[in-house]
């Protein structure tokens, strides 16, 4: 569980413009992730143990896999699973998960962290990969443009035939001005 976050860590820093930014939200999400983690894991200390359920909190690792990327994702991760393995139940008390063995309870639980762990980690791996290539295609239509627009002499276009039959230009390079006044 750690040797990811040491990874993801060392591999993407965060601006400072970026983190103040979005601060205040990830404090909104991280607070209320923990403390509904808390209510679930640790039912003693409300005194009613059936209100909240283990996959309700599934929620806030989607968000930050989605919001903000691997790096917070695994962050949160850490702190819910740390609530989650602090929360076993005493030796013949009932556990979240219904149980009153340690040994399943512990099983239990670890296998949701699991379980939570991958799907976040796949999406939130899924969906920086789909941001980047977007970059990347803006960043390629970009230089495609300059050098369309720089070439001497010349003009580069490209017509598109509509389903009717129509033509039109869906792009004219800034060499149509040179050519043709």
């Amino acid at each position: 569980l750690f040797a990811p976050l040491i990874v993801t860590l060392i591999r993407q820093p965060w601006t400072k413009k970026r983190l103040l930014r979005r601060a205040r939200e990830a404090s909104v999400i991280f607070v209320a992730a923990c403390g509904l983690a808390l209510l679930t894991f640790h039912p003693d200390w409300y005194g009613n143990r059936n209100i909240l359920r283990p996959y309700m909190l599934i929620v806030f690792p989607v968000w930050t896999a989605i919001r903000y990327g691997p790096r917070a994702t695994l962050s949160l991760i850490v702190l819910v699973s740390g609530i989650v393995m602090t929360g076993m139940p005493p030796i013949h008390a009932s556990s979240v998960w219904g149980n009153t063995d340690i040994l399943s309870a512990t099983t239990m639980a670890q296998i949701y962290t699991a379980v939570v762990t991958i799907a976040s980690m796949l999406l939130a791996a899924s969906y920086a990969e789909t941001r980047q290539a977007a970059a990347d295609a803006r960043e390629a239509l970009t230089r495609l443009k300059n050098l369309a627009d720089n070439l001497p002499k010349s003009m580069v276009y490209q017509v598109v035939r509509e389903t009717d039959g129509s033509m039109r230009f869906a792009f004219v390079s800034a060499g149509v001005r040179v050519l043709n006044g």
